[in-house]
């Protein structure tokens, strides 16, 4: 076994039947060489990192796109107007500026 693979193995093992032990102490149990695993760990940090990091790593990363603004626009669906005497007026039509310039005509006395 080399030396990548037997440093795993040792971490692997710390993980998951070390608990409530520090390294140190758990390598005394199992009659391993804590200072060769110092020495590994600080002779191959890029490993150690990579093996931390695919651990935590517990979220899929996100990816936000903004979709483009649409311009509002106002359509008249139905608009019934009625009298004081009792008539009634329904404008329909899909352009908001035509009731507008309707409206503002039936007001002027």
């Amino acid at each position: 076994m080399d030396d990548k693979e037997y440093y795993e193995s040792v971490m692997h093992r710390y993980d998951t039947y070390g608990k409530g032990h520090s390294l140190r102490a758990y390598c005394n149990k199992e009659g391993i060489d804590y200072n060769w695993v110092l020495q590994y760990r600080r002779d191959h940090p890029k490993e150690v990192a990579k093996r931390n990091q695919k651990e935590t790593a517990s979220f899929l990363p996100l990816e936000i796109t903004k979709e483009p603004l649409k311009p509002k626009t106002w359509e008249v669906e139905n608009l019934t107007l009625k009298t004081a005497d009792g008539e009634f007026i329904q404008v329909k039509t899909n352009n908001l500026n035509v009731a507008v310039l309707l409206l503002n005509k039936i007001s002027l006395p």
